[in-house]
């Protein structure tokens, strides 16, 4: 066999690896080509590890452009927070398996499937929402989180604008939506509507986690009452995963986000 006569220079090859955007593989292909602690390997062996160094940092970089976006930034102090020292505190009802099992978020892709977080003021529910969208972002699930008052805002501000659609496809971009305080806020029909459709649009699609002060069956009464807070509940609640946190609030003690 002919050998190839487009024989290139390593400089030459890393310009093209960066015009290809495989900048991470570009940054170390000098390393891997000419390193003595690569000598030994074989041409696949160096070349497999330069591609999981790309898929490596693209998944890092796509993780960090998750949580960025996601509006969970607000929340630092409580996701970083260590997740064994809410487990070691008995009274708050969070089963270590269930949580273990959510932060792997299969729940969310390919299950489509929704969380729900109730208690009362105090006792970790925002603390659990942080945790599961910053195990989501950091897979590359697209997430958004918001609180229901600003999601009642933004729907009244929507519909004034006649951009009601527009809305609620920029929010169902995202694989993952967290609602915080959720019907913590009255709304009228109209806005209860877009919520029903918001939803309806989720369901069986993208997946939805909600913290609320209130019981699930306290949530009929609180979204209005008729046939549309039924179909919201209908779509929320059937074949989720629940965490029923209990205990008095944290906040008393002032207790930091890491014993929550």
């Amino acid at each position: 066999m002919n050998k190839p006569n487009n024989m290139q220079s390593l400089d030459q090859l890393i310009d093209k690896c960066r015009e290809l955007k495989l900048t991470a593989l570009a940054e170390r292909v000098t390393e891997v080509c000419e390193g003595a602690l690569y000598q030994e390997l074989t041409f696949e062996q160096r070349f497999g590890v330069l591609i999981d160094h790309e898929l490596t940092v693209r998944k890092l970089k796509r993780s960090e452009r998750c949580l960025q976006r996601s509006g969970l930034k607000s929340l630092e102090p409580f996701w970083q927070a260590e997740l064994s020292k809410l487990i070691r505190s008995p009274d708050r009802n969070l089963k270590p398996e269930l949580l273990e099992q959510l932060v792997h978020c299969r729940w969310i892709t390919p299950l489509h499937r929704n969380v729900i977080v109730t208690g009362a003021c105090g006792t970790g529910k925002t603390w659990v929402l942080a945790t599961l969208g910053r195990a989501a972002c950091k897979l590359g699930i697209t997430t958004l989180y918001i609180r229901y008052s600003q999601l009642m805002d933004d729907f009244q501000e929507a519909l004034d604008h006649h951009t009601i659609s527009q809305y609620r496809n920029r929010i169902n971009r995202h694989n993952l939506l967290i609602i915080d305080d959720f019907c913590s806020c009255p709304a009228d029909d109209v806005r209860i509507d877009a919520l029903l459709s918001l939803i309806d649009e989720r369901h069986g699609q993208h997946s939805v986690a909600v913290a609320s002060q209130l019981s699930i069956p306290d949530w009929h009464a609180a979204l209005g009452g008729a046939h549309a807070a039924d179909a919201i509940i209908d779509r929320l609640v059937p074949g989720q995963s629940r965490i029923e946190l209990m205990g008095k609030s944290l906040r008393l003690g002032k207790a930091g986000p890491d014993e929550l």
